[in-house]
């Protein structure tokens, strides 16, 4: 997801990833502890789960879906 952010102008500064998170709740969790604002970029799939945890943790929160074809 990194990279594709990258390819499409979206400045590393910016780009936050999670290593420490093993599934879409701690990712979630442990980025809500440090900001209150987000967009998650995240496969399809997922997406609305994140989301959702995002809003119960209290965080404003935006999301783009991708398919994985962006990254062949």
């Amino acid at each position: 997801m990194r990279e594709y952010l990258l390819l499409n102008n979206i400045p590393d500064s910016i780009i936050e990833t999670d290593k420490n998170g093993s599934n879409t709740f701690n990712s979630v969790d442990n980025y809500a502890k440090k900001n209150d604002n987000v967009i998650i970029v995240s496969q399809a799939i997922h997406l609305n789960r994140a989301l959702f945890i995002a809003n119960c943790k209290g965080l404003n929160a935006a999301g783009y879906a991708v398919s994985g074809q962006e990254f062949n």
